[in-house]
């Protein structure tokens, strides 16, 4: 036998391959895509308004640490807008507000402390005095704290007082 009739017999004799092995036709099938896709939303109101973190006493520190290291590694300048906080992360933008009264001051926090029991924020001597409690010689004020902004890559600019606050000094 030369090699073609062979080839010829055994290929007649031999079963096809999809008689041994049943191949599915394929099958193009698509998952239906919902139509419309919710998303989370926060409500309207809880965007629109600052959130109060605390009420408590504020306090104030200065000269016995201006030019030391704080906590967050910066050099401290009692002149500055910024504060000190047992819990917030730093360079986290907070509004402290005298309650009963519209003054206000927007502060970085930058520090810990306070650590003297029942107060909630130590401010740097600036912020202290937008706030009147240097002049005042009280050295302490119920205040409400507002969270502003998480901190970021740069820290945030406060700004000194609202304006009512401003036109009062």
């Amino acid at each position: 036998m030369q090699a073609s009739e062979f080839d010829s017999e055994v290929a007649g004799a031999a079963v096809p391959v999809a008689q041994v092995v049943p191949v599915p036709a394929p099958v193009m099938a698509v998952a239906p895509i919902a139509e419309t896709v919710e998303k989370p939303s926060l409500p309207q109101k809880a965007l629109e308004t600052v959130r109060e973190l605390q009420r408590g006493i504020a306090s104030w520190y200065g000269k016995q640490f201006h030019g030391r290291k704080t906590a967050s590694g910066e050099v401290f300048d009692m002149n500055e807008l910024t504060a000190a906080h047992p819990s917030l992360p730093f360079g986290t933008l907070v509004r402290v507000r005298i309650l009963n009264s519209d003054k206000s001051v927007d502060v970085r926090i930058n520090d810990r402390g306070p650590f003297i029991s029942q107060r909630i924020i130590d401010l740097s001597r600036g912020a202290a005095q937008a706030l009147g409690l240097v002049e005042s010689g009280a050295g302490t004020k119920q205040v409400a704290i507002e969270v502003l902004g998480p901190p970021d890559g740069e820290p945030a600019q406060p700004r000194r007082g609202t304006r009512r606050a401003a036109s009062l000094r």
